[in-house]
């Protein structure tokens, strides 16, 4: 069949097209109109996918597809069960009368009826991104355009809440942690201060060690010096003794002593004395025996008197010898000193690091836990409510014109098709090309259809029976 025979066909049977058309358009349109409306209501959120932190910290630009990906994570978060049940909490959905029949009469009153409901509401939910922005909307679709619009502004609300725990709780968490952690620092750090005290208190060290140091170092090289000096004196004093003892005349302080300079020179004038009377008056003469007995009393002094300086350069030797074995003994007391002073120290320097390094872990966990205490209070986010939802005075469903349009192409197919299975069930010679169709012979002339309108009654009838009506 032809595009013309198709034509003729429909030109033939219009009226059960146009009829099924009629029909199927009005049904549907009776149906739309019957159906339960449904309302769509929508709210925006904008999600700033640069991360602002709680302290005013920016991470850098996002690439696109990172910026997809913060998107669709945003779009997931809306659509989960814990921002439902924040819904169902907030709207207090649970105490609504239909919502709890439903949950009885589905379930039978077993399990959790908030998880249910919130379930109920996401089926009706859709998370809809806009093409090349950070706006996602909200839709969601209800039985009243209010309960609508307080759900899906629910859905906002508790989404920005939701994202503003998820960010926060870490923080709390953590905040928590470093609180037992600081106790447990805080405890370290005394321990450690009680053991460094009680270590100078038993070695007898002052908080300033290394002064203490640097002092008893400054007593040891003055004992160093002053044992140089001893050493120096006593090798003097033991050569002085030496002398003496080996022949005290010629000591030097046998010589450089004035008693017996003066001793000696009394002893020359004796002397001289004794020689001149001695030739004036003989040995026997008294004069010369009292001279004679003069100078040898001279000469005994003398010789108590050297033997008084031997005796005492003897004594001045044997006190720088005590001097030096003093000044031995108590530089090796103050080396023993030093040194047990160095070894303290250097212990205190070791007790005074882990006092210094368990100061510096609690003062890094104290700011640590400044910071996250901090972000744990702060109440923003990066996800803002755009724009809220508003009350829509038409149903989004059904949609009336749309379901019209669709049933009156769905009547014009059906009728078409309706008019075709008619023809096919009592086919009619409609044109000359039906007629070669059906007598399978060449059309050698066609007629121009006869005008049975005009004429005679006689050609009207005679015309009736010829050319079918």
């Amino acid at each position: 069949m032809n595009s013309s025979q198709l034509m003729d066909v429909l030109t033939a049977r219009w009226r059960l097209a146009v009829a099924t058309l009629l029909l199927v358009t009005v049904c549907a349109w009776a149906v739309s109109w019957l159906l339960p409306k449904k309302y769509t209501a929508t709210a925006a959120v904008l999600v700033d996918s640069r991360g602002v932190s709680a302290l005013g910290n920016s991470t850098a630009e996002l690439s696109q597809n990172g910026n997809q990906q913060v998107m669709a994570t945003q779009a997931d978060l809306i659509g989960s069960e814990r921002v439902a049940r924040r819904v169902v909490a907030l709207l207090n959905l649970e105490a609504e009368r239909t919502m709890h029949e439903r949950w009885v009469d589905e379930t039978h009153g077993e399990g959790d009826a908030q998880g249910f409901i919130a379930q109920l509401l996401l089926k009706k939910l859709d998370v809809k991104p806009n093409r090349d922005s950070n706006v996602l909307n909200i839709v969601f679709t209800g039985g009243s355009p209010t309960y609508a619009m307080n759900v899906a502004n629910a859905f906002a609300r508790a989404s920005i809440d939701t994202n503003l725990d998820l960010k926060v709780e870490p923080a709390r968490q953590f905040a928590g942690w470093f609180d037992e952690r600081i106790k447990t620092l805080r405890r370290d750090l005394e321990a450690a201060q009680q053991k460094l005290t009680a270590y100078q208190r038993q070695k007898g060290l002052l908080v300033g060690g290394t002064g203490q140091i640097d002092i008893e170092n400054a007593k040891l090289a003055q004992l160093n010096a002053q044992l140089v000096e001893i050493q120096a004196a006593r090798s003097e004093s033991n050569s002085r003794q030496a002398q003496a003892r080996g022949n005290a005349r010629t000591s030097p302080d046998v010589m450089n002593n004035g008693v017996i300079a003066t001793l000696r020179g009394s002893i020359t004038v004796a002397e001289t004395n004794l020689k001149q009377l001695g030739t004036l008056y003989g040995d026997q003469h008294p004069q010369v025996i009292t001279a004679r007995e003069q100078l040898g009393s001279l000469k005994s002094e003398l010789e108590r008197e050297m033997q008084s300086v031997a005796r005492s350069v003897t004594t001045s030797n044997t006190v720088n010898e005590q001097r030096e074995a003093e000044t031995h003994a108590a530089l090796a007391a103050q080396k023993a000193r030093v040194l047990a002073l160095m070894n303290g120290a250097n212990d205190v320097t070791v007790l005074q690091r882990d006092v210094e390094s368990a100061q510096r872990a609690l003062e890094a966990a104290t700011t640590r836990q400044s910071q996250t205490s901090l972000e744990s209070q702060v109440q923003q986010t990066n996800m803002y409510l755009l724009s809220p939802a508003v009350e829509s005075v038409i149903p989004s469903h059904p949609k009336i014109l749309l379901n019209t349009v669709c049933g009156a192409a769905l009547g014009l197919l059906l009728g078409i098709t309706l008019a075709l299975w008619r023809e096919s069930r009592n086919p009619l010679v409609r044109s000359a090309e039906d007629l070669g169709v059906v007598l399978r012979l060449p059309v050698l002339v066609t007629l121009p259809r006869a005008n049975l309108r005009s004429g005679p009654p006689s050609a009207r009838r005679l015309a009736s029976r010829i050319v079918p009506s």
